[in-house]
């Protein structure tokens, strides 16, 4: 025996999400969204330099550096702790060099951000059933 009851309210409560998805917001929607939410943009953070380079620095790797190194100090080996101290200081350097560029890389994409809206939304109505 097979039920096909309509008026099942999961069953028309998918099938009006469906139908709101495809029309979109209406502009009271829109507007009330706009009110308590704001723009639809992603805030401006700035950090400094100097935060940016200390942050190499905390980890779970540089942290087992930092203790080797104060090993190496605590037996007085000044081999071991100038050998683990430089790859700190290089792994730190590289880190903050690439966090740079990929900062750099982000401030220079913004602009191009104003684009995947549009083709975000190309791909899901073509997706659409």
């Amino acid at each position: 025996m097979e039920h096909n009851d309509n008026s099942d309210p999961i069953v028309t409560k998918n099938e009006e999400e469906r139908a709101r998805e495809r029309r979109g917001l209406t502009t009271a929607e829109a507007e009330k969204l706009y009110e308590t939410v704001g723009f639809n943009e992603l805030p401006h953070v700035e950090v400094s330099l100097v935060l940016m380079f200390l942050s190499q620095f905390t980890g779970v790797m540089p942290y087992m550096l930092e203790i080797a190194c104060i090993l190496a100090l605590a037996v007085q080996s000044w081999i071991d702790f100038a050998i683990i101290a430089a790859i700190l200081i290089c792994n730190g350097c590289l880190g903050f060099l690439e966090e740079l560029k990929a900062k750099k890389s982000l401030v220079s994409d913004n602009s191009h951000m104003l684009q995947f809206p549009l083709i975000a939304m190309i791909f899901f109505y073509c997706r659409m059933p």
